[in-house]
């Protein structure tokens, strides 16, 4: 393909996704609500429902449930990659190789 480099492939799956979550910034206890639109092994982006005051480095924790079988509830601590308006990507903190239901949901 013309113009394709590998820049442009990801490390990793991200699979779209329409979850609703929260979050919760560790530094001032801000909370909000989300819509997770794709998750990957690394992190995830999601939509905040209101204007929120996140910045690139915020550290969070954010908390979903997939829509797999068993309705698994994920909570996982995340670091603030980039912030555009109400979408945020954020990078998990925690290896999600060790989380077994959520790398099953992303392998499905």
């Amino acid at each position: 393909m013309a113009g394709w480099s590998n820049r442009n492939q990801r490390a990793y799956y991200r699979k779209t996704v329409s979850l609703a979550g929260e979050y919760a910034r560790q530094s001032n206890g801000e909370i909000g609500e989300m819509l997770v639109e794709d998750l990957s092994f690394q992190g995830l982006r999601f939509v905040t429902l209101l204007p929120h005051t996140l910045q690139s480095g915020d550290r969070l924790v954010v908390r979903f449930r997939l829509d797999d079988a068993k309705r698994t509830h994920i909570t996982k601590p995340a670091e603030v990659r980039f912030v555009q308006e109400r979408h945020v990507g954020a990078h998990f903190q925690q290896a999600v190789s060790m989380d077994k239901d959520l790398g099953f949901y992303l392998m499905s």
